[in-house]
């Protein structure tokens, strides 16, 4: 499955796309599937660009071999936000790499992590905001090891969206993750006012 342009509106009972590789390069995904996975790349889920929106998910992504080179995600989540394991039939050893893009996770379950994998987690880059309902869940669990680079921004927790030493465009994106899970529509509004924020934003300092 590879998704390049367009606008996506899902409403799902089991995964909202699913296939065995998925790729998204662009485009305006709105997903809701309360019962499953938001998005399922069995083997492979790679996120190039593109802004995408979880509005309701078991689990948002999951696959074996997740990577984030770019985009905007931003998702809600009753377990892990993203799941990098070989339970539906995947082959290998499960890692999420983020190189690039700003990802903003927001998890409602208990003993539930925002970032989950069976392998490896590797963050060369990019932003990762994670909040979740329960103290005692993990930001990043991984079973084989996790490593960060200076170059990339992670945050967890509390009201995040002007803690952080960024750009106004980026606090702009980060604050889309402090939206309550309990109101999906009025989660949606505020999404669609910060879209067009970040809009304004980018076209005044492209014109500058």
């Amino acid at each position: 499955v590879v998704v390049n342009s367009g606008t996506l509106d899902i409403v799902a009972y089991d995964s909202g796309i699913k296939g065995e590789d998925v790729e998204i390069n662009g485009g305006k995904i709105t997903i809701s599937a309360s019962y499953d996975q938001g998005i399922h790349g069995v083997q492979n889920f790679t996120v190039n660009g593109g802004d995408i929106l979880v509005s309701s998910s078991y689990e948002a992504f999951e696959g074996v071999n997740m990577t984030f080179n770019g985009g905007i995600t931003s998702i809600y989540s009753n377990n892990d936000g993203w799941n990098a394991s070989t339970s539906s039939k995947g082959k290998g050893t499960p890692i999420v790499t983020v190189n690039g893009g700003y990802h903003y996770l927001n998890v409602n379950g208990n003993d539930t992590d925002v970032i989950d994998s069976n392998g490896y987690i590797r963050i060369n880059g990019g932003v990762v905001a994670g909040t979740s309902k329960s103290p005692s869940d993990e930001l990043l669990d991984s079973e084989n090891g996790t490593y960060i680079s200076e170059r990339a921004t992670v945050i967890s927790g509390g009201s995040i969206a002007w803690a952080i030493d960024l750009s106004v465009i980026n606090a702009l994106i980060v604050s889309l993750c402090m939206r309550k899970q309990d109101d999906v529509t009025k989660n949606l509004e505020e999404l669609e006012q910060m879209r067009a924020i970040r809009e304004e934003v980018t076209a005044k300092r492209l014109a500058e």
